[in-house]
């Protein structure tokens, strides 16, 4: 799946240092993988990953899927 988001304002940009540094011991760990993703019904979205969670205002939100 593919995410496209336009108009995007940064809420809340936070960085897990116990995930870095699980990713430097390991580097087989997915740091990109995504643990959750949500969005309020509005335009606010909540993204999760490995090392990172993000919320973020997003005007408009397209997503496709994509066939390897």
């Amino acid at each position: 799946m593919v995410f496209r988001f336009e108009d995007v304002r940064l809420v809340e940009w936070h960085e897990d240092q116990e995930g870095h540094d699980c990713v430097n011991a390991n580097p087989d760990a997915p740091p990109g993988q995504v643990g959750q993703f949500d969005w309020d019904g509005t335009d606010l979205f909540t993204l999760d990953t490995f090392i990172l969670r993000l919320l973020f205002h997003a005007r408009r939100a397209e997503v496709t899927v994509r066939t390897k």
